[in-house]
């Protein structure tokens, strides 16, 4: 086998493609990229019954030249079953159940046609056999370019379709030995180029499907850092924002009620001065652990300054929920903060203002400043009770 063909199957095998059958050997994989390919598939699948049936009427005009009247119906018959065929399998590119089962309804639909292309040729007189293997041969290539079949499934509409071929000369009459031969030959040569073009247009279409999902997975990380905090990995003041105004929006909808906590730490400054800035990472990490943990998974903790944080609590039933929460975050963080399993430190506390909505003229930016100036009032009042707005 030639070194660059061996490298080829190499290259599949490293991106997860079986060399052999041509599809992903992870499942969840394969099923990922027929949806991804789904829409192009139909697109694929109606051009390529539309440019087949057109095939069958460009065809229809030699019908008269090369056969006699008298089987004139049968063969009309014929070409109406094919074209049928056709008509049947563009009409289900626009059905839901095309989406799991287009190669079934692809290939049946294939091998309709192929059989009453056979069955046409079973009525032409020997001479006008060979005025059709072109036709064959065309036939034949469609099936692996444009018909919408993946290659094993061509492979197997091909053999079908040349086993029939092969019956159809064999019982057809008068064929000489020499063409028989030829015309099977040539009939091959076009199966093996189909064939690899097949191969070929598959693997080209997984390689796309990958390397659309590593653009999308790499500008969904892009996306995610735009949007999140490096440290804490909570959402930034642009996210918060983002999300302050859905709820707002919601809320103006379904009077629903929102409220906004500014969380600042306390002393965090003397942190960084004695212990240094990792332990300071540090400490600002169990803050937004202990966050999470306070909070429910719809709630919105952000982190918009060094040491400041903010918490969007959805459908909050009143204030006094609020200021509930507020006092339960100042105790947690109040508690000792152990920090890469040996570093023992006494918590700080924080200060939290509240700011609920909505309220008249609400935007993001006013809901941040309200509560960050209710937790500013609370540090004027001592480091007391929590503040609302």
């Amino acid at each position: 086998m030639p070194v660059f063909m061996i490298n080829q199957l190499l290259s599949l095998e490293r991106l997860g493609i079986s060399p052999l059958l041509v599809q992903f050997r992870d499942v969840s994989l394969e099923r990922e990229f027929n949806a991804f390919n789904l829409p192009h598939l139909k697109q694929q699948v109606r051009a390529g019954a539309i440019i087949a049936s057109l095939s069958w009427v460009l065809v229809a005009f030699m019908e008269p030249m090369n056969t006699p009247s008298s089987a004139l119906l049968s063969i009309v018959l014929a070409a109406a079953a094919g074209v049928g065929a056709l008509i049947c399998v563009y009409w289900s590119t626009f059905f839901n159940f095309f989406e799991r089962h287009h190669q079934p309804i692809v290939m049946a639909g294939v091998i309709v046609t192929m059989l009453a292309i056979c069955i046409k040729i079973k009525f032409y007189p020997d001479f006008a056999f060979l005025h059709y293997f072109p036709v064959l041969m065309i036939i034949t290539m469609w099936m692996f370019s444009i018909s919408g079949l993946s290659f094993i499934k061509s492979i197997v509409s091909g053999q079908v379709f040349y086993l029939f071929v092969y019956l159809t000369f064999l019982a057809g009459g008068n064929i000489s030995q020499v063409d028989f031969i030829t015309s099977i030959y040539y009939l091959l040569v076009s199966y093996f180029l189909g064939a690899v073009i097949s191969y070929h247009k598959d693997v080209q279409s997984r390689k796309i499907f990958l390397m659309h999902k590593e653009l999308a997975q790499e500008k969904q990380h892009h996306q995610h850092k735009s949007m999140h905090d490096m440290l804490t990995k909570l959402p930034n003041r642009e996210l918060l924002e983002d999300r302050l105004y859905q709820s707002i929006s919601l809320s103006a909808r379904t009077d629903i009620t929102s409220a906004g906590l500014y969380v600042d730490l306390d002393k965090f400054k003397s942190i960084n001065d004695q212990y240094g800035h990792l332990v300071g990472d540090l400490y600002l990490q169990e803050v937004a652990s202990r966050l999470k943990d306070i909070t429910r998974e719809a709630d919105t903790i952000a982190r918009i300054g060094g040491d400041e944080f903010f918490i969007l609590l959805q459908d909050v039933k009143n204030e006094e929920a609020a200021l509930e929460l507020a006092h339960k975050i100042k105790d947690n963080l109040n508690e000792y903060f152990i920090l890469a399993d040996k570093i023992k430190l006494k918590g700080l506390g924080a200060s939290v203002g509240i700011c609920m909505l909505p309220y008249a003229n609400c935007t993001p930016a006013d809901v941040i400043n309200r509560a960050d100036k209710a937790m500013y009032q609370v540090k004027r009042l001592g480091k007391n009770n929590p503040v609302t707005a």
